[in-house]
């Protein structure tokens, strides 16, 4: 951890402070930048490694690359594309 925050989230807070430099200026990314710091690690407090991308990729749907779709977009997992699936069930062969 460095300064509270994971990796992946002290990268999410640099993302920030890059988008607030390129669009206005240093002095908003950094005014912007601390208190979004202290909501972080006090949002984190308490709780698991990974509870802010956890929280991302489950309640608010972020895709992230190497995991399922999010429950919110998915109803149910299956190994089966959606057509083949409805196949199955109604005893046809999909070629």
């Amino acid at each position: 951890m460095i300064f509270g925050l994971e990796i992946e989230e002290l990268a999410m807070l640099l993302v920030w402070v890059g988008i607030c430099i390129g669009l206005f200026n240093v002095f908003l990314a950094l005014f912007t930048a601390l208190p979004l710091w202290f909501v972080l690690v006090k949002t984190k407090q308490g709780h698991p490694a990974g509870f802010l991308m956890h929280l991302l990729y489950f309640h608010l749907g972020v895709p992230l690359n190497g995991f399922l779709p999010s429950p919110k977009k998915v109803k149910h997992y299956s190994i089966w594309k959606q057509e083949e699936e409805n196949s199955l069930k109604s005893g046809l062969k999909v070629n």
